[in-house]
């Protein structure tokens, strides 16, 4: 799980890298809002909107 955390910042991160930047993150994986470790791997990430 660390692992994938880590990934995941990376590739946000290098994706928005200023105000002005805007770009999406797709991730398709319901384990992200069912299982309390991807709760707090969402947790992990920078404030952004989420739809």
């Amino acid at each position: 799980m660390p692992e994938a955390s880590i990934k995941l910042v990376q590739a946000v991160g290098r994706l928005i890298r200023t105000e002005r930047d805007y770009g999406r993150v797709t991730i398709l994986d319901n384990r992200l809002t069912k299982q309390s470790y991807g709760k707090k791997l969402l947790a992990s990430l920078p404030p952004f909107k989420r739809i």
